[in-house]
């Protein structure tokens, strides 16, 4: 500033620009306290330091974006993570040869397998035989890009034998824009299908009671 050259005595200086890839970055300042003429080897000099300084404001400045971005994307997963292991539904993801490659709590709640067990089976092995081809036609047109995240219903084959009634959302898994993967979220609702089962079963009897009534009073 011109407070400094004045307080500083400063009658000469030499300014080049900072660049990095055809870029300028900063400047770079010379001075000197006597007033003399600048040489073409200095001002080479001072120019090739200048670019050096250049590249590596400019290679500092994009490591910090780079860390601001990895922090961001951890900052990202950590979030998906908890979310992940702490949703009520159940999910698991698994590649395209059925390998499961995570599951969160619930999933391990609702098919009786511990999380480390589950990575051990194939994703078909959850499901009963007569829902597998459904499963796979939803996976088909998601490969092909036709429909996304489509809900259907499913029975999942739990450790102990036992089954159990799903709401299933199917979605694919992308890594560098390509799918290696799908992803299953999984909501329990075999309590709510018995109980539209029992009422079935009620209105059924209560309708055979009424007809047989009818008859008997004709």
């Amino acid at each position: 500033t011109k407070m400094v050259v004045r307080e500083e005595g400063i009658r000469s200086q030499l300014i080049v620009p900072l660049k990095s890839k055809g870029k300028v970055v900063g400047t770079l300042c010379v001075a000197a306290r006597k007033q003399r003429q600048v040489r073409s080897e200095e001002l080479e000099l001072v120019t090739a330091i200048g670019n050096q300084i250049g590249v590596a404001v400019d290679n500092a400045r994009l490591y910090q974006q780079q860390q601001a971005v990895a922090e961001e994307l951890r900052v990202s997963e950590e979030r998906y993570r908890e979310l992940f292991e702490n949703a009520h539904d159940a999910i698991w993801l698994y590649d395209l040869e059925e390998n499961i490659m995570a599951a969160n709590k619930a999933c391990a709640t609702l098919t009786g397998y511990g999380v480390e067990e589950l990575s051990d089976i194939k994703a078909g092995d959850l499901f009963t035989e007569g829902c597998l081809e459904s499963i796979k036609n939803l996976e088909d047109p998601l490969l092909k890009g036709e429909a996304l995240g489509r809900l259907s219903e499913a029975k999942i084959v739990r450790k102990d034998g036992t089954e159990a009634s799903v709401q299933l959302s199917t979605s694919p898994v992308f890594s560098s824009g390509r799918i290696i993967g799908f992803q299953h979220i999984a909501r329990d609702i075999t309590e709510q299908k018995r109980m539209q089962e029992n009422l079935r079963f009620y209105l059924q009897q209560v309708t055979r009671a009424q007809e047989e009534e009818r008859k008997r009073i004709s």
